[in-house]
């Protein structure tokens, strides 16, 4: 992968100029002692005790969804991971528009795998009243996965409710022994910019497919996660997208992992209309 160039500038774009200016610099002063009691981060803690099984932090914009989650707290890797055409760019697509809408806040979409061109017609199409003013992508398209703190610092500034990189794998080229280390460098640093930034980041993955002996796709796991196990240990939330080959218009979608709140497994099911993901309706 190619190192960065000393001039190079890493930064966001939009589509229009409705969130050109964020709130200034947002750095803190340092502080003078680098360990504090524990009990320093009580008041957040119990703000969460307090709302009890209510939901905190962002919501996807799907009833279910948000049901199988419980909550999208800022700080939170939420890994996705998905074979290939089973709909993890589509249905992250649809959570970034949804949460623009719903918070009239901008959403920061990494895009390694889209062209410009491609990612600005599917947002179009998908959007009905062709507004995604709010949705941010990198200006660079040759990233380092180190470049992603000046995103997430920038997406900071700029307000940003919700941080999607579509996705992990584009930033590793490594191979043999080297690429499971590499992996785990990159998702730790990107899980260290979610808590430094106080940002949700959903972070897409591939699996490694799997078929019965008669060939039907199997649905993936943790253990699918394609190139090391610390993709799943550094996640906070992990969850998987299947498409049905019997219905390829009905995306399920369920949790594996659930760090800090009770796991529940049993699939969401959504209908694709378009470029659209529907609540699925019996």
């Amino acid at each position: 992968m190619n190192k960065l160039k000393s001039k190079r500038t890493v930064s966001l774009q939009n589509a229009s100029s409705l969130f050109m200016d964020g709130p200034g610099n947002s750095s803190t002063s340092q502080q003078e002692s680098t360990i504090v009691p524990l009990s320093d981060y009580e008041s957040e803690a119990m703000e969460l005790l307090r709302r009890g099984d209510g939901y905190y932090g962002v919501s996807t914009g799907y009833t279910e969804v948000d049901k199988r989650l419980k909550s999208f707290i800022p700080g939170e890797l939420f890994t996705l991971g998905g074979d290939t055409g089973h709909g993890k760019s589509i249905f992250a697509m649809n959570i970034a528009l949804n949460v623009y809408r719903q918070y009239k806040k901008p959403v920061l979409f990494v895009n390694m795998e889209l062209t410009t061109a491609q990612a600005v017609q599917r947002f179009y199409n998908m959007s009905g009243d062709h507004d995604y003013a709010g949705i941010l992508t990198q200006v660079e398209t040759d990233l380092n996965y180190k470049d992603v703190d000046k995103l997430m610092k920038e997406a900071k500034e700029k307000e940003v409710a919700l941080v999607i990189i579509d996705h992990l794998h584009f930033f590793n080229d490594s191979i043999g022994d080297n690429a499971a280390s590499a992996l785990t460098r990159v998702v730790k640093h990107f899980k260290q910019c979610a808590v430094k930034y106080e940002l949700p980041v959903m972070l897409l993955s591939h699996v490694t497919p799997g078929s019965e002996p008669n060939g039907t796709p199997i649905r993936p796991s943790l253990h699918s996660l394609r190139g090391s196990r610390s993709i799943e240990q550094l996640s906070d939330i992990v969850g998987f997208v299947y498409r049905d080959p019997d219905d390829t218009k009905v995306i399920d979608f369920y949790v594996q992992k659930m760090r800090s709140r009770e796991l529940d497994t049993a699939p969401v099911k959504l209908t694709q209309k378009g470029w659209r993901l529907l609540d699925w309706v019996p």
